[in-house]
């Protein structure tokens, strides 16, 4: 009884920790830090943006990954191949940007997944989605 209890606090903590948001943009916040996740399409080539403003004496440190991804069926999307990337930085201004050519027809969004950590240890993890543009 106290390994099944224990695994269930230890699933609410990771699950107040994780957060997804489907915006383009958010402000979160342990680090006090707005983050921002764009798409731009021309043609078949694709330009991935990511920003990171910390305006918090906390925050330390900020991790970017960043996925281009395909909508597939329904609600699914998947990752286009070689088109994911990650960086980490302790400024509390970083743009992220990339870019993926050769983009068959269809619609794509950029998922920006941004891990901020604070000087008192703290972590955030927070998902933002761009917009969804169309290649035709």
């Amino acid at each position: 009884m106290k390994k099944i209890l224990a695994f269930f606090l230890s699933a609410l903590v990771l699950l107040t920790f994780a957060v997804s948001v489907s915006a383009e943009s958010v402000t979160f916040d342990i680090g006090g830090t707005n983050k921002k996740s764009q798409l731009f399409i021309s043609g078949t080539n694709a330009t991935c943006v990511s920003e990171c403003l910390a305006e918090s004496s906390s925050f330390k440190s900020v991790t970017i990954e960043q996925t281009l991804e395909m909508h597939w069926f329904a609600s699914w999307f998947l990752t286009v191949n070689n088109a994911t990337w990650e960086t980490t930085s302790t400024s509390k201004s970083v743009t992220f940007q990339n870019t993926k050519s050769g983009l068959a027809s269809g619609t794509y969004r950029v998922k920006s997944v941004f891990t901020v950590k604070t000087t008192s240890g703290q972590t955030e993890t927070v998902t933002v989605y761009s917009a969804e543009k169309t290649v035709s």
